[in-house]
């Protein structure tokens, strides 16, 4: 079989794999997070843009109140964003350099994960892709609708996360680099381009600035405030994290492609190498300086390497190509069929871990058995009804992460609606990201809870005693195997009465 036959059966399997896994996983607690984000429309939220409560609303409309409908959309967009790394590649390096690409973004176990757990990436991925085909279209062959296309990309990803700004600066970047694209900066096109994505941007802008700028204080003002002393070590951490979930191969690829875009950025005609470095070196460079000072998702960087994908497409294939003697290694057929095989056996696997619970086998915290644990849930809530005659809220321990788990499973059919009645401790104090938002805590007064806890410490009970009238003593729920021999247990304790709100309730947690 010819090695771009095997390279569509392996993208092809993992998108199916994919497409046959989703409805039966189980959500992470993220997923339930903007899984309540849907529940409650809005022009913009306390941590994100809206494009992913959208993306969910979307699939509920279809599929309702299910983990299908929470994922389908992120499926489309990883088939989509598979095409268009194709096309990318393709556009740069011709059709082989475009099936290359398109397995590099298939096989990275993070790209992967992208297109199955619902999270903002995989918008914000799509339109960034979008937005890169359509200024290498622009830049190439002319044309205003390719300006406009790259405009509205831009928009929607800013809708998406905010990093796609950094789009607008790689486009001025990459313009301003050879007198061709210096021209296209005296003509309309790029000028067209931003005032679309202005103008697509607006309802984010326009909500954040009836609330106070809250989205812009709580993902920039905020991370900044939180940098502490010079701490390189941790940014070592996220590197060796980047190494192992990119996979060595393509974390390596990766960086040759950079590197090498910086030493050929003079010299390049055609303009491959400087579009990967002005597209990915500013954001990357962003991570690594807030690295340096202050904690980095593993996620946060993967804009930044899609332009770098061509790049290292050429280098997975490349034969004559001038490169240094540290990466001719790259050279070896031996990393071309058996390492994609692997990876797709290894992208296989953790897919499959993740989405079939199998009895004996620890799963950590994040995949806990959250669909037993809101039908325990539902049980305590019914007990406490009948012993108090009215119907109880439920606190969650944590900021967000259980609260939303038990609001998404905590049903008894899928029309029920006590995820209405479901708040984070942290609510309670005045508090919960955008539970704030979402819930009128001074309508609880008075109104007996369950605490769902993770955990029995001190503070906690403290809490809740200066918080309600009366305070149960705590009962196992639920337990299970969380690896190293441990065993994560949730506890209820029923509550009585709520008599106090606010801030001051932290001092005693």
């Amino acid at each position: 079989m010819r090695v771009e036959h095997c390279a569509i059966l392996a993208i092809s399997l993992l998108l199916l794999v994919r497409l046959l896994l989703f409805p039966v996983a189980l959500l992470v607690p993220e997923e339930a997070y903007y899984w309540m984000y849907s529940q409650y429309p809005s022009l913009g939220y306390l941590d994100h843009p809206p494009m992913i409560a959208w993306l969910i609303m979307a699939g509920r409309y279809v599929f309702g109140d299910t983990e299908a409908a929470v994922r389908i959309g992120t499926w489309l967009l990883a088939l989509g964003s598979t095409w268009l790394c194709y096309r990318l590649s393709a556009d740069w390096c011709g059709r082989r350099g475009g099936i290359a690409g398109a397995l590099l973004f298939s096989i990275t176990p993070l790209f992967c994960g992208t297109g199955f757990v619902t999270t903002p990436d995989a918008p914000l991925i799509f339109f960034w892709l979008v937005a890169l085909l359509a200024v290498t279209r622009a830049y190439r062959r002319g044309g205003q609708s390719w300006w406009v296309l790259a405009g509205l990309a831009t928009g929607l990803g800013f809708v998406s996360k905010f990093p796609a700004m950094f789009l607008i600066l790689g486009t001025f970047l990459f313009l301003l680099s050879d007198s061709r694209g210096r021209r296209m900066l005296l003509r309309s096109g790029p000028w067209l381009a931003l005032l679309v994505a202005v103008i697509f941007a607006l309802p984010v802008l326009w909500w954040n600035a009836q609330h106070d700028w809250a989205s812009f204080r709580f993902q920039f003002a905020r991370r900044v405030a939180a940098h502490g002393g010079f701490t390189p070590g941790r940014t070592l951490q996220w590197v060796g994290a980047q190494f192992a979930l990119l996979s060595p191969l393509v974390f390596v690829l990766l960086t040759a492609a950079w590197w090498l875009a910086l030493r050929r950025f003079r010299r390049d005609s055609r303009g491959p190498w400087r579009f990967a470095a002005c597209f990915a070196i500013p954001w990357l460079a962003v991570c690594v300086w807030h690295g340096l000072f202050s904690k980095v998702h593993i996620n946060w960087p993967l804009p930044a390497y899609l332009s770098l994908i061509p790049i290292a497409a050429v280098l997975l294939r490349a034969r004559n190509l001038r490169m240094p003697r540290l990466f001719d290694w790259l050279r070896s057929g031996l990393l071309r069929r058996r390492y994609a095989t692997a990876m797709v056996a290894v992208n296989v696997t953790v897919l499959i871990f993740v989405s079939v619970h199998i009895p004996l086998v620890p799963r950590p915290n994040f995949l806990a058995p959250w669909d037993d644990l809101g039908r325990a849930a539902e049980v305590a809530e019914d007990t406490l009804a009948v012993a108090a005659g009215v119907e109880p809220f439920i606190i969650a321990d944590g900021r967000y992460d259980l609260a939303s788990e038990l609001a998404f499973y905590m049903r008894d059919t899928l029309s029920s609606d006590d995820w209405d009645d479901i708040v984070p401790a942290g609510t309670i104090m005045g508090g919960g990201l955008n539970f704030v938002n979402w819930r009128r805590t001074e309508d609880f007064v008075g109104r007996n809870a369950i605490f769902i806890a993770t955990g029995l410490k001190p503070r906690k009970l403290a809490m809740l005693q200066a918080a309600f009238a009366r305070v149960d003593e705590p009962r196992e729920l639920l337990s299970h195997a969380c690896g190293m021999g441990r065993k994560q247990g949730y506890w209820v304790i029923n509550c009585w009465g709520l008599r106090r709100i606010g801030p001051e309730l932290a001092d005693r947690r």
